[in-house]
């Protein structure tokens, strides 16, 4: 049986990561800048599973070529959590 610290350091190569945050009005912005198209309905959220696109994301985890996307929807944005999202990276 794995230990908790034994988990960590193996998945130590992972890193913490650099959260940001954006206003409705810079959604497009923050998209441009980390290099994904919403629109091309190729994301969908990873607790439901629904499409997401620019009108409905409500987070969005980069981690180098890896992009995972939660809707907005106020039942996904309370089920999900970090420690969900760091073992899909």
């Amino acid at each position: 049986m794995e230990t908790r610290f034994a988990s960590i350091r193996k998945n130590f190569h992972k890193i913490i990561p650099l959260i940001r945050f954006a206003r409705e009005e810079e959604i497009k912005d923050a998209l441009k800048m980390y290099k994904v198209d919403l629109n091309k309905g190729l994301f969908r959220c990873m607790v439901c599973g629904d499409i997401v696109n620019e009108m409905n994301i409500g987070m969005l985890i980069k981690y180098h070529d890896k992009v995972l996307v939660v809707c907005k929807k106020e039942s996904c944005m309370e089920e999900i959590d970090f420690v969900k999202i760091y073992d899909r990276l």
